[in-house]
């Protein structure tokens, strides 16, 4: 009789149990939609991330306005998405490198991005993060939004946001792009991708 009620007890469990989507610990996305006014939409071969809420258009337009005046000094970019296991919501953080030395008496970036930048081994790092949810699809975007060359980006449960930030700057682990990235994405704002 033990046996039975385990066995009930554990069926029950199984059936109100949220499915969840278990992403790879890493994507490819080679689809990308920018718009000031409906967000980003990334797609993968078979995800949607969208970014769209308001708070995300919002966080866009800052980091947009960080782009167009530290996009010089900016030496590379790290995207990571966080999924929270239970829905498909997950959080993007970029974590923009400026070498110190190319910033060692700015004040002004300190002042405006204070709460968002770290200095370690020899880099400002400046993170922005936004919310968004992902989709088990894929292509919901036209080849207009082809990008020339597609951007990988890490995946990593949400309970590790906390620790990646007790470790920011080391950078291994990490997967580090070239500027061009960012600036495709304000470039995608701007006009035509």
């Amino acid at each position: 009789m033990k046996g039975f009620i385990f066995i009930l007890i554990f069926c029950l469990c199984g059936c109100a149990h949220k499915q969840v989507k278990i992403l790879p610990t890493n994507d490819t996305i080679i689809k990308l939609k920018v718009d000031e006014n409906t967000g980003i939409i990334a797609e993968s071969e078979q995800y949607s991330y969208q970014f769209t809420h308001p708070d995300a258009l919002k966080k866009l337009k800052n980091y947009r306005d960080f782009l167009a005046e530290y996009k010089n000094d900016v030496e590379s970019v790290s995207i990571i998405f966080y999924q929270d296991n239970l829905d498909g919501e997950i959080t993007a953080q970029y974590i923009n490198f400026i070498p110190e030395n190319k910033r060692l008496s700015d004040k002004k970036l300190l002042e405006k991005y204070k709460s968002n930048v770290i200095l370690k081994n020899g880099y400002y790092q400046v993170l922005f993060t936004t919310k968004g949810n992902v989709y088990k699809q894929a292509n919901t975007l036209s080849d207009q939004y082809l990008l020339p060359k597609s951007i990988t980006v890490l995946v990593r449960p949400n309970h590790e946001i906390d620790s990646d930030l007790d470790i920011k700057g080391d950078v291994a682990g990490l997967i580090i792009f070239p500027i061009f990235v960012p600036l495709m994405m304000v470039g995608c704002l701007m006009g035509p991708c």
